[in-house]
């Protein structure tokens, strides 16, 4: 005997269901094993950011900066705005990239001895905790340039703290300088600025392997420095720790005389992209690293199994659909060595990072009631809303329960999907939808 209407399309339905229940429900942090790359996002150069940065290609973007003031609070530069963090949050969370803030930075690190004194350190962890929670941040990164050695503990016990207080809200990562010169030395004895116990508690730990110039070598972030860095800061926290290190490559060249170029504009002032790491522009010679070093550099970090890559800044590059582009270069080497990226899984950053108005909210609850709508009507239920005639024909009350249920409940799936996803994966969802669709309709023809 074959299968009445409501037995074969009530399993269907109900696959329907579960499908967008597991995409719709947060996710325990599922985190796939993986590369990272991670591109610091200057406020005062965002509105290059189009042009210039691919979000996609990224893990992790840092919004740079905030600013500790003395007396816990946290404010923003002249450049950059509430808004602007909004925006960049919903963007970046839209391509499934990790937004970070990061605090500090040069010149705008002054105020952090004062803001992690005892006296004031409990409500600057507060008011850090309070960003991350406004804004849906993922990860918070410390950038004070730097402490000094008296300063050692007290930065220390700061990062110990924060990271309990973030616990599961975002994670931790902490900005270090160059620990090697470009003559290939240390640059410093930090170890007695930054102490190993303070450095463990982040989850990561982003590495400035550039600014290394000294007297007599000009050359600000050189091949070996790279690798030079990431053993440097492994070993000062007791080794087989690379897998917490990303080590920086700069998208822009400098200067003996301290004067900077971007890539792009390098590029843009000589009559050939430069095969060399050096070029003279304005009879002066700009220190950079070119598409080969920016290659070589990515192997390493790969070769030595370290986290991953920073960036500084992505909006240095060349434009998107420009050729010869830095990030084009690294994205070609990772794919070449069969790295994977390590893209959030978890969805519910996805839904944090989508921050719904008012009106978006109403409709996030009338695609609720259409949907439960529809599974009752389906069901069978609360028939008598709907028509017992139709052009003076008597209609069969289930039949039609079932078919107007259906499209009830398609309607508000569709609606709370394109109300709560990125364009990418809704759109994904709703062929698979429309797949069904196909299926029950060849299915209710053949019945």
């Amino acid at each position: 005997m074959k299968k009445s209407i409501r037995q074969r399309l009530y399993p269907c339905f109900l696959a329907v269901i579960v499908v967008v229940v597991f995409f719709l429900l947060p996710s325990a942090d599922v985190q796939a094993e993986g590369f990272r790359l991670i591109g610091y996002l200057p406020d005062y150069d965002l509105a290059r950011l189009e042009d210039t940065v691919d979000l996609e290609m990224f893990t992790d973007v840092n919004y740079f900066s905030l600013i500790p003031e003395p007396d816990g609070t946290l404010s923003f530069s002249e450049s950059g705005s509430e808004e602007q963090l909004h925006g960049l949050v919903k963007e970046a969370h839209n391509s499934n990239v990790r937004v970070g803030v990061s605090i500090g930075g040069w010149g705008l690190s002054e105020n952090f001895a004062e803001a992690t004194k005892a006296d004031n350190q409990e409500k600057f962890i507060e008011e850090i905790l309070s960003f991350v929670k406004k804004f849906d941040i993922d990860n918070v990164d410390i950038d004070w340039e730097y402490p000094s050695e008296e300063q050692a503990e007290q930065f220390a016990l700061f990062i110990k703290k924060l990271n309990k207080k973030l616990a599961d809200s975002a994670t931790l990562s902490i900005t270090v300088p160059t620990g090697i010169a470009a003559n290939g030395q240390p640059s410093g004895h930090w170890g007695q600025h930054f102490l190993p116990e303070g450095l463990k508690e982040a989850d990561w730990i982003n590495i400035m392997s550039y600014d290394a110039q000294i007297d007599g070598y000009p050359q600000h972030s050189p091949l070996e420095l790279h690798e030079q860095n990431l053993l440097y800061w492994n070993e000062l926290l007791g080794g087989n720790h690379m897998n917490k290190l990303a080590a920086g490559i700069p998208f822009y060249g400098k200067a003996e005389s301290g004067a900077v170029y971007s890539y792009r504009d390098i590029v843009q002032k000589v009559a050939e992209v430069p095969m060399a790491d050096e070029v003279a522009i304005d009879g002066e010679i700009f220190y950079f690293n070119n598409k080969l070093t920016v290659k070589e550099k990515t192997l390493a970090s790969i070769e030595l199994g370290s986290l991953g890559l920073m960036i500084w800044t992505p909006t240095l590059d060349r434009t998107i659909s420009s050729p010869s582009r830095l990030m084009d270069v690294v994205m070609e080497t990772i794919r070449e060595e069969a790295v994977t990226l390590d893209k959030s899984t978890d969805l519910s950053s996805v839904f944090s990072g989508h921050s719904l108005t008012i009106l978006e909210k109403l409709f996030s609850v009338i695609a609720v009631l259409l949907i439960i709508l529809g599974v009752v009507l389906f069901l069978g239920k609360f028939l008598f809303l709907l028509p017992k005639t139709i052009k003076g024909r008597k209609v069969n009350p289930q039949a039609l329960g079932k078919a107007v249920g259906m499209g009830i409940g398609m309607l508000g799936i569709l609606l709370l999907l394109y109300l709560l996803l990125p364009v990418t994966i809704f759109l994904l969802l709703v062929s698979l939808l429309l797949i069904v669709l196909l299926v029950l309709l060849i299915m209710l023809k053949k019945s």
